[in-house]
């Protein structure tokens, strides 16, 4: 296999990834929905799932062509949700639950307010690339620090 065919097939990775995350987070909130407690279980199957969809979407765009819509899903999936669930889910395992719960309210309104920024973000065309998705397209660089 030649160097540039190597470089393409790892634009495949994500696939695999997809079908990881897809198992990882069924086993997770099996366990969880079979205990009926553990809410850090809760937020580690959806961040499991969430980066999962990440992935997919990432698939997506390698298997079908990338689009404006795609790399926001993407960006939103994978970059503010893939880690904020599993970070969360420990928090909720390592502090009080009365903790974790203003943890959570205080955080949320803020990833929230981050996806929907994404979505409004000015789109930089020029940077789209056909098979790899890219936060260079949000035309406000600052929502990508």
């Amino acid at each position: 296999m030649e160097l540039n065919s190597q470089a393409e097939a790892i634009h495949y990775l994500p696939i695999a990834t997809t079908i990881c995350a897809a198992v990882f987070a069924s086993i997770l909130l099996h366990r969880y929905a079979l205990r009926r407690s553990g809410p850090h279980l809760l937020w580690w199957g959806l961040g499991v799932a969430v980066y999962g969809l990440g992935t997919a979407f990432e698939s997506a765009i390698t298997l079908m062509g990338n689009s404006v819509a795609l790399t926001a899903c993407w960006y939103i999936a994978g970059a503010l949700l893939g880690g904020y669930p599993l970070a969360q889910g420990s928090v909720y395992l390592l502090l009080q639950r009365r903790t974790a719960h203003i943890l959570s309210a205080i955080t949320v309104p803020f990833i929230l307010i981050a996806s929907l920024l994404v979505i409004a973000s000015p789109v930089v065309a020029e940077a789209i690339e056909s098979h790899r998705p890219s936060g260079a397209i949000l035309g406000w660089s600052w929502i990508r620090c």
